[in-house]
């Protein structure tokens, strides 16, 4: 009998839990009272534009990669509607033709959090304009990341290549200033450079961290990224599929076109341990090639649940960096 009390007693608690968070959800400002309805002056400023510093991957574009000007003014007044409305009716006037890529998460932004707050809470300052030279220094950076995505981590101290992304990449603005606003975009208080070397080039989350230079401690790979994961009973060890280096994609121009375009590609070419009889072959992340592969394939929360169990069931104690 007591343990028939207690476990009522349990799911009472568990019961009143769950509906004062709905509670709390209906309590909050619907759809058209949100923060981000303040993004009707955005939208309506994108819709002026030509497109060409915007998202518009997976609409139609012309030989030369110029988005279509109507199909690109239709995409954005739907996201408009859909602003206003939060309404996910207003997602059929976002059409995709048959064969192509569907969109990812568009609802989300319009997400209600009955745990937390809504994601309309929370602000992402404006990124660099198109023709900034914060815009510039991110796309070297890139074209830089592209370049060494197949350079091992365990050879990045004396890797040639390296050294010449940290050179050059110490030069650009490429950080945010942190003796100002850092919630201002970089038009307010313009980025900063900072010297880099093999330990520290391509790393980030400096904004975040009382001490930036903790950023250039250990190893680039996270160790959540590397630990055997507790799953209850299950001990996981982290060895994944990875793609085959040494390749590259969209160098000619009517195939970028098409991925431009929206196109679907097969998302599983040139991946090795994906059959069970290449299990063997599957191993640690080692590369950034191997780190893109986990992103273009891993659940929304997975890393970061996997961080969570390692951190819970390894006895960590806690602290400000946890």
């Amino acid at each position: 009998m007591a343990r028939k009390k207690r476990a009522t007693k349990t799911s009472r608690k568990k019961t009143t839990r769950r509906t004062t968070a709905m509670k709390e959800a209906k309590s909050k400002p619907q759809a058209g009272q949100r923060p981000c309805k303040t993004s009707q002056a955005r939208l309506n400023q994108i819709l002026k534009s030509d497109g060409a510093a915007y998202f518009h991957k997976g609409l139609p574009h012309d030989v030369d990669g110029n988005v279509d000007a109507l199909a690109f003014t239709d995409f954005v007044s739907a996201l408009r509607d859909l602003d206003a409305t939060g309404s996910p009716a207003d997602l059929s006037a976002i059409g995709k033709p048959d064969g192509h890529r569907n969109w990812v998460n568009p609802l989300a932004g319009w997400a209600v959090d009955t745990e937390l707050s809504d994601p309309c809470f929370h602000i992402i300052p404006d990124p660099p304009a198109l023709d900034s030279p914060e815009a510039a220094a991110e796309m070297v950076e890139l074209y830089w990341m592209s370049l060494v995505r197949d350079v091992p981590f365990d050879s990045w101290d004396w890797d040639a290549n390296i050294a010449a992304a940290a050179k050059e990449l110490s030069k650009l603005p490429l950080f945010i200033n942190r003796q100002k606003d850092v919630n201002q975009p970089p038009s307010v208080h313009p980025f900063v450079d900072r010297a880099l070397n093999p330990k520290s080039v391509f790393r980030g989350g400096e904004l975040f961290a009382s001490d930036p230079n903790r950023e250039a401690v250990g190893p680039y790979i996270s160790q959540f990224l590397a630990q055997e994961i507790p799953y209850g009973t299950l001990r996981i060890p982290q060895r994944v599929i990875w793609a085959r280096g040494n390749t590259d994609y969209m160098t000619e121009q009517e195939e970028w076109l098409a991925v431009q375009n929206g196109d679907s590609r097969d998302a599983e070419q040139n991946l090795v341990g994906l059959r069970e009889c290449e299990a063997h072959l599957r191993r640690h992340i080692s590369s950034m090639r191997d780190l893109a592969t986990y992103v273009h394939f891993d659940q929304l929360y997975e890393a970061y649940l996997n961080a969570a169990l390692i951190m819970v069931q390894g006895g960590y104690e806690l602290d400000e960096g946890n």
